[in-house]
């Protein structure tokens, strides 16, 4: 990109032991492009500019604005002076409500324009950053504007190199930010450190967040501490994303323990994260009276081999651990076991253990379900409806990716 050094491709880091400790990098955190020529954006910029009111969704040659309020940039080889014109262009705009500038390769830089762009827009509710060569200065800038943000509601963040010293400009705004819901920290080489200060604002000072993407940050057993500090001190987190960190047995069990005093959780994924028949028992046994968990996630994510995690492998052992849970469970509604080993004896096990069940309506496995349990699992949904997807997650659609 013009006036900077090109970033060269970060190889794939090999994956390294299961350690709190150690670097787990995806390998697109450093994504090289060519920027787009700034002639492309000139339809979008003037259409930004005029802060037409919304009428349908609108088509430019680089990137979209969708009748949502959704400005959609992801994948659009933007780079950072690109995005400091994308800037610009949005400070007096009042239409556009969710910036979406995924795979673009801003850098700090761009981070710096979009963060300042908070002080000047009141009307921005979500920023999607995903995967742009962001690390601790970039987070240091975006902490700061949004400490006393009052608009924002969501802040993406995934596969960017933030770091510790990232999370803990993240954690340092969590502190005062009393608007913010929903936080991807996502393959963000959080290590230890980072953890721990994320969980301890949201344990402390932070009310407000509900929605806590923490996958792919390597996370082993020892992190099972801070996650169960989390679990039971911070009752506004209702989801919580685990999955393709390296938990196990060990982590999962700690967990447990935690589960058997939250009552607020809704959202558990832990895909892909080596957990076997023992852990599992653990958990289902944590989850066969919560009193709110609707969703559990123990499939497979398709990250598992690119950042050396290891699938879960319940099995049919485990199946037969989670009948006590899938007989009295009176929330759960949706169930990933994905990739576990399953096989007809487990899925026979399955369908006798839900046979009187009135709430479950998903029921994931590898290939068919029997069809008297599928049945079952379609009258459930008509009689409940399936889970809603998540608002926050419908304005970071987009028609790039």
């Amino acid at each position: 990109m013009p006036g900077e050094p090109s970033l060269p491709l970060r190889q794939p880091i090999a994956a390294p032991a299961a350690q709190d400790g150690s670097a787990v990098q995806c390998p697109v955190h450093r994504v090289e492009i060519t920027p787009c020529d700034a002639a492309e954006l000139a339809p979008l910029l003037a259409y930004l500019g005029a802060n037409q009111a919304l009428q349908g969704s609108q088509y430019f040659p680089r990137g979209a604005v969708l009748e949502d309020g959704r400005l959609d940039l992801c994948k659009q080889s933007l780079g950072t002076d690109n995005c400091l014109r994308i800037a610009q262009a949005l400070q007096g705009n009042t239409q556009v409500r969710s910036l979406m500038l995924g795979t673009d390769a801003i850098g700090d830089t761009g981070a710096h324009a979009v963060a300042e762009l908070l002080d000047k827009n009141a009307h921005l509710q979500v920023l999607y950053l995903g995967c742009n060569n962001i690390g601790p200065q970039g987070a240091r800038w975006l902490g700061a504007a949004l400490a006393q943000n009052a608009q924002l509601t969501g802040l993406w963040l995934k596969r960017n190199p933030l770091g510790p010293e990232g999370a803990a400009s993240i954690a340092q705004m969590l502190r005062s930010n009393r608007h913010l819901g929903v936080l991807d920290l996502v393959n963000t080489d959080l290590r230890a450190a980072g953890l721990d200060a994320i969980v301890d604002a949201l344990c402390t000072d932070n009310r407000t967040m509900h929605t806590l993407y923490l996958s792919g940050n390597g996370l082993g057993p020892p992190a099972a501490a801070a996650l169960s500090r989390l679990l039971r001190e911070a009752p506004h987190v209702t989801a919580l994303y685990l999955s393709v960190n390296r938990l196990g047995d060990e982590g999962t069990a700690m967990l447990a323990e935690a589960l058997h005093v939250n009552r607020s959780l809704r959202t558990l994924d832990l895909a892909s994260n080596g957990i076997g028949p023992e852990g599992a028992r653990a958990l289902f046994a944590a989850l066969q009276r919560h009193p709110a968990i609707e969703c559990l996630n123990l499939g497979y994510a398709p990250s598992t081999r690119v950042l050396g995690a290891s699938a879960n492998r319940i099995g049919d052992q485990g199946v037969e651990h989670a009948m006590g849970m899938l007989s009295e469970s009176r929330t759960l509604r949706s169930l990933d076991l994905t990739r576990n080993g399953v096989t007809a004896r487990g899925l026979g096990a399955l369908d006798r253990a839900l046979s009187g069940n009135r709430h479950l309506g998903r029921l994931l496995v590898d290939g068919s379900l029997p069809d008297a349990l599928a049945e079952r699992l379609a009258r459930n949904r008509v009689d409940h409806g399936d889970l809603p997807v998540p608002l926050d997650r419908a304005l970071i659609k987009s028609v790039y990716r």
